[in-house]
């Protein structure tokens, strides 16, 4: 008997035409909203978004002939969660970005941007109570204002578009959202990667972008060692939380700023 050895995954596959029948389900959603809610004029899209405090490093320092070469921060773990949206008219919302703690000792020394909701959670992770804040303190607000700019009355429909993340598919979220007029139609399942708008726009963009901001720091840590160690004896770089979570808030403040243009 032959075995293969496989990355294990929770994930189901999608063949392609599951996907193309899935598609068109999605779209003919979206269209069926739209044509029969003719007022309906701003469209979301928001959900979660898992970010790494620190991404690998792979360090040629070894000199020629070497048979290892160290990749830094490999193992690291460490995330938060930053929740995004934007309308169909290409306006970002303010975000939500959630650590992982149980007080709010556990929140960087970081300056954040007005409106932005910084919060925690045990493990990081978005959950229905911090769904809930969002909804109230960010996605409202903006909501109602984008109605007045646009003079429309207070009962008009929006449509918003949500991936399965199971902290959206709560009967409380689910019912604040109606309550609201808000209009929900799900991305499908196994197919966020494939249909959800910002995955497919700049979710990837500002993770590069975070990969690029940590690994210039790193480089120009060891950089420093280098130059001022006749040696070439580098030390670990210091990583712990204290430097980091306000290192990564800064850099977080910047891409989305960045990406916001």
């Amino acid at each position: 008997m032959q075995f293969v050895k496989r990355r294990g995954t929770t994930k189901a596959k999608v063949t392609p035409t599951e996907f193309q029948s899935l598609q068109e389900q999605f779209l003919g959603d979206i269209r069926s909203v739209v044509m029969l809610e003719s007022t309906c004029k701003a469209d979301y899209q928001l959900g979660p978004h898992w970010l790494k405090l620190c991404t690998s490093i792979i360090l040629d320092i070894g000199g020629k002939g070497s048979q290892k070469v160290p990749i830094a921060a490999i193992d690291d773990k460490r995330q938060i969660t930053a929740v995004l949206a934007c309308s169909l008219a290409g306006d970002f919302l303010p975000r939500q970005i959630i650590y992982g703690g149980k007080t709010p000792g556990c929140l960087p020394k970081a300056s954040f941007p007005p409106g932005w909701h910084v919060t925690y959670t045990d493990n990081h992770w978005a959950n229905e109570e911090s769904m809930l804040d969002y909804v109230r303190s960010i996605f409202l607000p903006f909501l109602e204002a984008a109605k007045k700019e646009l003079k429309l009355p207070h009962s008009q429909p929006a449509l918003a578009l949500l991936d399965n993340f199971r902290g959206q598919l709560t009967g409380q979220f689910l019912d604040l959202l109606v309550a609201n007029n808000i209009i929900i139609v799900d991305v499908p399942p196994n197919c966020t990667g494939l249909l959800q708008p910002l995955d497919l726009s700049v979710n990837k963009a500002i993770k590069d972008s975070l990969k690029s901001k940590f690994q210039t720091w790193y480089a120009d840590r060891i950089t420093m060692q280098l130059m001022a160690n006749a040696d070439k004896v580098i030390k670990p770089v210091d990583l712990h939380l204290a430097i980091m979570k306000p290192l990564s808030a800064k850099w977080l403040v910047e891409v989305m700023g960045e990406i916001g243009k």
